[in-house]
């Protein structure tokens, strides 16, 4: 069992990281990037998910609940980042050019400071901070 816990991550990773040039290359194969993104995000992924959480009612075998789970989160993976350069590239096209000037990252830096100081993130940063400086 402890070999596939490694598996899971491995595998959502590599059908990830496949799927990006693909999903860019196949945006007029599918008529635009709008039916990329519901194809695969909005469709297959969320059928993906549907199917991992309604997986605890019909898995009767451990071993294969957990090749189930493999597979489905790697297709999750796959999905999400086949649409990834379509739906970046949409994003590109609403956002006007005023507002991706200078204050749109430094805006997204200030949040994501903010965001350290949330209840769940607050209490990791020691922990954190002592496993990168390596002191107890």
């Amino acid at each position: 069992m402890k070999i596939r816990l490694p598996m899971l991550a491995a595998i959502a990773s590599l059908l990830a990281m496949v799927a990006l040039f693909p999903g860019a290359r196949m945006i007029p194969f599918f008529g635009g990037r709008k039916r990329v993104v519901l194809l695969f995000a909005g469709g297959l992924a969320r059928i993906a998910l549907l199917a991992l959480v309604c997986l605890p009612w019909f898995a009767q075998d451990p071993a294969r609940a957990i090749l189930a789970i493999i597979v489905l989160n790697g297709l999750i993976s796959f999905s999400n980042s086949f649409s990834g350069p379509a739906w970046t590239s949409l994003i590109a096209d609403i956002v006007q050019t005023g507002l991706a000037s200078w204050w749109a990252p430094a805006l997204a830096f200030a949040a994501g400071l903010v965001s350290c100081l949330s209840p769940c993130v607050w209490p990791l940063l020691p922990g954190y901070l002592s496993f990168i400086t390596g002191e107890q």
